[in-house]
């Protein structure tokens, strides 16, 4: 693997941690917090996730579509960054 295919990976996988990152904080901010350190989801988000987890891109609201393709707009973004390093690196 050469050090641009590497870069690429460790940008994808750091925008990988960062999309898990901003879901993890919005599911915990949707539960309450028990006594003993545990969290409870609320019964409407689970339903809600559950359909969204069993139906496919093309049936999902605008909406939850808007939603997906902005995170497609981040990996776009950086596919498209490392192709302009690779470009320029032929310069």
């Amino acid at each position: 693997m050469n050090s641009e295919s590497t870069d690429l990976k460790i940008t994808l996988a750091v925008n990988a941690h960062d999309t898990w990152s901003r879901w993890t904080t919005h599911l915990l901010n949707q539960c309450s917090s028990n006594e003993d350190g545990s969290m409870t989801i609320p019964s409407a988000a689970v339903e809600r996730w559950k359909r969204q987890i069993a139906t496919p891109y093309n049936r999902l609201t605008d909406q939850e579509q808007a939603s997906d393709l902005r995170e497609a707009d981040l990996i776009l973004q950086i596919v498209a960054g490392a192709e302009g390093e690779s470009d320029a690196s032929l310069l």
